[in-house]
């Protein structure tokens, strides 16, 4: 039998950020009808039930430029990087777009009390976004 790997505290912070911050990203994206639409298919899906927050650049973490809704099927299925590719760009411009992956190879680890800081902030958004559009967690 194989044994279960220990998490680090930083992987379980991680884990504890992760919902918070792709709340913020699916409410973000919601209308006021509460449902998403996804950025690579553009079927329509309520942010609760079938819409995740996709990665545009995989491992870059806790950047809101990066996290857009996209429904489970593209997310984890489809191999939608070029639509989602010419969204970023469409949406944000070639610059901005090319900068993620740019990112990605400099971002740094955070210390425990950085990613204590960003659970709160992501904790905190999601609660004023969700109020400001009327929706319940």
């Amino acid at each position: 039998m194989a044994k279960k790997k220990v998490k680090t505290e930083r992987q379980k912070m991680m884990d504890k950020i992760r919902p918070w911050f792709s709340k913020f990203i699916r409410i973000r994206d919601c209308d006021c009808f509460e449902m998403c639409i996804c950025i690579t298919c553009g079927c329509r899906k309520h942010w609760k039930d079938g819409i995740h927050s996709g990665h545009f650049v995989h491992g870059l973490h806790f950047v809101e430029e990066n996290e857009h809704a996209q429904c489970g099927g593209c997310n984890t299925y489809c191999a939608v990087g070029d639509k989602y590719a010419l969204w970023m760009v469409q949406e944000y411009g070639r610059a901005l777009t090319e900068s993620l992956y740019r990112l990605k190879s400099n971002q740094k680890k955070h210390t425990i009390e950085e990613l204590e800081e960003v659970l709160k902030l992501y904790k905190q958004k999601a609660k004023e976004i969700a109020e400001d559009k009327g929706i319940s967690l």
